[in-house]
């Protein structure tokens, strides 16, 4: 017994074909059941024919194939989706600012540099700032921007604007990566939620079509979206 959603046939009539349902038929039913030759009639148009195919049975095939695609399509998805942040966790260690001193030299050093710009009244606090920036001296500007407050007369908006202008000067592929990396996840997630909605409604076709330039989309996304070392 086919057990679509529900069971539906090809009837044919005079070369004219129709796809009707078990709930358009009146007569010569007895249950949810199609079969080739079976006589069949509508209860509107006057319309009735001959079964030359059931598909209540393909509808539940296609089900089924499609939730097995399914099932390999996640775990490709979710072996992406951690690969995917893992790569942005290693850009955002990259992007969080200059390496922090190791060395008591070092420490030493990143302590007079902010007891300097402390000192320094707000203007020429901002030339050194900018001066180190454009440098790409990492000593000064991670010394500024890792120090708190009280050491350095920086507040945390300047802290946080002078990150953002040494990583546009200085990280600027690291930051278009991880734009990328975060568009090709969001095009993932899409995906992959569109095609469990198309597994539970083979009948949109629309939907189908979504589904698959999503789908389509997100691989090109991540493919071009790869870190590089």
């Amino acid at each position: 017994m086919p057990i679509g959603y529900p069971p539906d046939a090809l009837i044919t009539r005079n070369g004219t074909t129709r796809r009707i349902s078990t709930a358009a038929v009146t007569t010569a039913v007895a249950s949810a059941t199609f079969t080739p030759g079976q006589t069949v009639k509508l209860p509107f148009g006057n319309f009735h024919g001959v079964v030359v195919r059931d598909l209540g049975e393909t509808v539940v095939e296609a089900k089924a194939v499609n939730a097995r695609l399914l099932e390999q399509a996640t775990r490709v998805v979710d072996a992406a989706d951690k690969r995917v942040k893992a790569e942005i966790a290693a850009l955002d260690a990259k992007l969080a600012g200059p390496p922090a001193p190791k060395d008591q030299a070092a420490i030493l050093m990143a302590q007079e540099i902010r007891s300097a710009l402390a000192r320094m009244n707000d203007a020429d606090r901002r030339k050194a700032l900018d001066a180190a920036v454009e440098a790409g001296d990492d000593v000064v500007l991670g010394a500024a921007i890792t120090g708190p407050s009280i050491l350095t007369n920086i507040g945390p908006a300047e802290r946080a604007a002078r990150l953002n202008a040494w990583q546009k000067k200085h990280k600027s592929s690291e930051l278009d990566l991880r734009e990328r990396l975060e568009k090709a996840k969001a095009a993932m997630q899409h995906a992959a939620g569109l095609a469990i909605k198309y597994t539970g409604d083979l009948t949109d076709s629309a939907l189908v079509e979504q589904a698959r330039a999503s789908a389509a989309a997100a691989r090109d996304a991540i493919a071009s979206a790869t870190v590089t070392s």
